[in-house]
Parts: structure tokens; sequence; C-alpha cells
């Protein structure tokens, strides 16, 4: 357990170091090459997250200078030859002699040490934390599970709107949709299954095309994954809940999730994006009365609202991508391999 704590410490130093130089590389990369994808997006932060488990390392030596006199040449030392005192104190005449000399060698007393060192308690701290962590993520979850116990059934014309939907992407596994006062729209993940919820008074406002893109947009979510894949991304980063730029990386992660499933909106169905621009305007008005609607995260809206409408416009080259995944490959390198200078 002792040289848990002893080794641990330099490990999750580097690790925390290495994911952050990664955040700041890659963001300065999107700012520089500003690529439209999302999957790239979303693989960038994702590799960033990754860098924080890199926690073994090989190193790499690299012969490089000539070596100094003092490494050339071995040094012999001499050991002088200690009397023999039996002999002495029996009136005999001690004669030198290598092979039967007896070395005398005094072992300095050193003090026992603390268990409770610098390291060690930063360690126990890191421990406790992680768990707090843990705890309030988990008790969110279960407030928002018995938030879920105000919700209601449909009307009939939202019914057929949702079962149509599921009908038309081929979807033959049951996903309730619920109507809640002030939750949604969203796509949650329950105890019992998937389902969606959606707000009841900006269900009443919106138009039938409205909600269905709004819809389209949270099955997107369901045919993608997205949210186990936010789950990792938090696991991922839970080792690192002191540094801010892991949640910074989940952030940036879950924002590339929104932007791919409005990609996914603009492809197949181009006629609702003025609609469903408009209907993330009114979730997201400084007056809203919505909370955690999934549909209307993902960053600042302007940015969404202008990657949303120039959805057609907007191609990535492969030179572009190369020399995204290039450099991201480079920057794993590094954080796999030492290289260390030597002698020759």
């Amino acid at each position: 357990m002792t040289g848990f704590f002893d080794n641990f410490s330099p490990v999750l130093l580097r690790t925390t170091l290495l994911l952050t130089l990664a955040a700041v590389i890659v963001r300065g990369l999107i700012w520089a090459a500003r690529p439209y994808s999302p999957s790239i997006h979303r693989f960038a932060w994702g590799f960033v997250l990754v860098q924080g488990l890199i926690v073994a390392s090989w190193s790499l030596e690299i012969p490089w200078y000539e070596p100094t006199q003092s490494m050339a040449t071995p040094v012999t030392h001499r050991v002088e030859q200690l009397p023999d005192f039996t002999s002495l104190a029996a009136g005999e005449e001690s004669t030198p002699s290598i092979a039967s000399a007896t070395a005398i060698v005094s072992q300095p007393i050193v003090p026992s040490k603390s268990f409770w060192t610098l390291s060690r308690v930063l360690i126990v701290c890191w421990l406790v934390g992680m768990i707090l962590v843990f705890g309030v993520t988990f008790g969110s979850y279960l407030l928002f599970l018995r938030a879920l116990r105000r919700t209601g059934a449909p009307r009939r014309d939202w019914y057929r709107e949702w079962t149509g939907l599921l009908a038309e992407h081929g979807i033959d596994r049951k996903i309730p949709l619920l109507v809640h006062g002030r939750l949604g729209p969203m796509l949650c993940r329950l105890p019992s299954g998937f389902c969606v919820v959606v707000p009841e008074e900006l269900w009443n406002d919106l138009s039938a095309d409205q909600r269905l893109a709004i819809l389209q947009h949270e099955l997107a979510h369901y045919h993608r994954g997205d949210i186990w894949k936010s789950l990792v991304a938090r696991i991922l980063a839970l080792p690192h809940w002191f540094n801010p730029a892991a949640w910074w990386a989940v952030r940036k992660f879950d924002e590339g999730a929104e932007w791919a499933c409005d990609q996914h909106l603009a492809a197949s169905r181009p006629r609702q994006v003025p609609g469903f621009a408009r209907a993330l305007l009114e979730i997201v008005e400084p007056n809203s009365r919505y909370v955690c609607a999934s549909a209307a995260c993902g960053g600042a809206l302007s940015v969404r609202l202008r990657r949303l409408l120039s959805f057609q416009n907007q191609k990535d080259s492969q030179m572009k991508q190369s020399l995204l995944f290039f450099a991201l490959l480079c920057l794993a390198t590094v954080g796999i391999f030492r290289i260390q200078l030597v002698a020759k």
C-alpha cells in the first residue's frame, strides 16, 4: 500500500499535465483549421480525455552527446585494511592481508518516517473528491427520476406524431413520450429504458413541423448512442475531477453531439431546419421556464444556428482531415514515449 501511494502521485501529476496540454493544443488546432465536421470535434475532445488515462510510458534513449572524462574512465577505490583486533588481543602481530581483512561498517540509525507525507495526503484528498463528485452526480440523477414522477401522457395528436416517427425510422423498441411541466425536450435513460420528455406549454405553442424536427433531433441522439458516449466521457474525466480542462473537454464533446444531430436533421429534413431554428430560439430565450433542454444545448446558440443554416455549404477537405489526425497522432506519441538524451 505504501508503494502504491508513493508511485501513484507522479503518475497522476503526469497525466494531469498531459491532459491539460492536450486540451490547449487541440483547442489551438481547431481554431487554426476550423473543421466543420462534428465527428472531428468529437474525436479530438475524446482524444483529450483519453490522455488522462495514459499511466504507462516508454523511454526512448537517443545517444546525443560525447561522454565526459569521469564517465569514460573507470574509477577504482583502494580499501584500507583494518587490523585483526583478535590477533592484537592475543599478543600476536597483525599481518595485513586483503583476503582476511574484516571491514567494520557502522550503520547510521535512520529515524522512522511518518505515513502521512504530503503526497499521500494529496492522494487521499483525490480519492475523497472523486467519491464526492460521483455521489453528487448520482444524487442529481435520483432527483431527476423523482421529478419525472410528475409526467403525464401526451395528447392524441402528439402521440400519433411520435409513433409515426418511430415507425418511419423502423424502431420497434418501446420509447414512451412523456409530458412534463418544465423538463425537456430531451432523450433520457431511465432504469426501465429510454424515453423522451417534452414540456407541455412549449409543445402547445410549437407547430407540428417544429415538434417533429425536435423529435427527429432526439431520435438522432438515440441512433448515435450519445447518452452512453457522454457517460463514458464523464467516467474518463472523473479521475481528473479537480482539473477544469477535463470538464471543458466533456462540454466540448457533448457540443459535438448536438452539432451532429443538427447535421442529421439538416440532411434528412432540410425543410424543417428554419422551424427548428425558431424553436431553439424560443427554448433558450432569457425568460424561458424550461430546464434540461438537451435539444437546445451545444455551446453558443449563435454558433449552432450558423452551422445549422449553412450545412449545405460547409465541407472539410481530405487534406485538412489528414493534417488534424496526423497532429493528434504526434501528440499521442509525445504522451506515450519519453525521449531521453544520453551519452554515446
